[in-house]
């Protein structure tokens, strides 16, 4: 354990305000969000990676019919219901998430700049 670094000890610069975001917020690519969601992940997290790639600004992701089934390889949109409600159960997709519009958790958020925002979408 002596051979671990401590990178608040030894790179000062770790601490600044400059290396990181104020208030806990981080910033990731959308595309890395679409590369998590591809492989053995569960279907649940697939949707909701699918859901934090391509939300809008209000944090939906609003999708036409039969597209998240499409998505997940699910055979009906009754079995992909399912699996947005497992999504909403573990966190990662907000209440309201259906299978034609998904909704990002609370701290999932789309920002480029200054914006107005819309109270619902037309799936909500």
């Amino acid at each position: 354990m002596e051979d671990l670094v401590r990178a608040d000890e030894d790179w000062p610069e770790y601490r600044s305000n400059l290396t990181r975001m104020p208030g806990g917020w981080n910033i990731m690519e959308r595309k890395l969000f679409e590369r998590l969601g591809t492989g053995s992940v569960p279907a649940w997290q697939k949707a909701a990676l699918h859901c934090w790639a391509h939300i809008d600004r209000r944090g939906h992701c609003p999708m036409p019919k039969g597209k998240l089934t499409e998505l997940l390889g699910k055979n009906s949109d009754v079995d992909t219901r399912k699996v947005v409600r497992q999504a909403v159960k573990n966190g990662w997709l907000a209440d309201g998430s259906n299978d034609r519009c998904l909704i990002a958790p609370y701290g999932v958020e789309f920002k480029a700049g200054n914006y107005k925002l819309r109270s619902t979408c037309e799936f909500h």
